[in-house]
């Protein structure tokens, strides 16, 4: 009798022994599936950080914005300090507005900007440049012009900055004709530096953005 209770206790301790080994395994089975999605995720995460792409801006524009002025795309100053044309050594823009519009002191070049009845947004959303130059993109994304003007049906006039890259990327992404009819589509003389042409011979032409400002402001 003593002899069968010993032989199972012996089994019991056997059974236990190989039922707490096949847990552990399964454990470290589970363990194992559980973690593999998060590789998968860490693939995802590099390749985002590996795309060459470059996210835009947002869109500036305040209440009852008259005209839109498009550019190609920021320049890495514009995208570092997320604004506008900030490159002022480089780009005339501002020294442009703050010649056709009185600039209070302490205001941000957003609020100077949207409060004179100014959008400014870019043809491209994303964009794989390298550097600021227009010449250096090699893709890009196009932003949805359309759909921005639909949201802001007091804009009247398109105006384009650059009668070069600026101008021939929009002709390419939008339907100039359909928005032609809607609206007043101009190009303008780059604001960039790069554009081999006096400041006050830009000054006069980009005059037209504050003439169509103030005429539509008095109706």
């Amino acid at each position: 009798m003593l002899q069968r209770y010993e032989e199972f206790c012996i089994y019991l301790q056997i059974h236990m022994l190989t039922h707490t080994k096949s847990c552990r395994t399964k454990l470290s089975d589970a363990k194992q599936v559980i973690s593999a999605p998060t590789s998968i995720v860490e693939k995802s995460k590099n390749h985002k950080m590996d795309s060459p792409m470059k996210a835009g801006l947002d869109a500036w524009s305040g209440d009852n914005p008259i005209v839109l002025i498009l550019g190609t795309f920021p320049g890495e100053k514009s995208l570092s300090a997320q604004a506008y044309y900030q490159d002022r050594a480089h780009n005339s823009f501002y020294k442009i507005m703050e010649t056709l519009f009185s600039r209070p002191v302490g205001i941000s070049d957003k609020d100077f900007i949207t409060q004179n009845h100014i959008s400014l947004w870019d043809c491209m959303k994303e964009a794989d440049r390298k550097g600021s130059l227009d010449s250096n993109i090699k893709s890009y994304v196009p932003n949805e012009i359309e759909s921005f003007l639909a949201l802001h049906p007091t804009i009247t006039t398109i105006v384009l900055n650059g009668t070069g890259e600026t101008t021939k990327i929009f002709e390419q992404n939008f339907a100039v004709a359909r928005l032609g009819q809607k609206y007043r589509v101009i190009s303008l003389p780059s604001t960039s530096n790069s554009l081999a042409k006096a400041f006050d011979e830009k000054l006069e032409a980009w005059r037209i953005v504050k003439e169509i400002i103030d005429e539509q402001i008095k109706v």
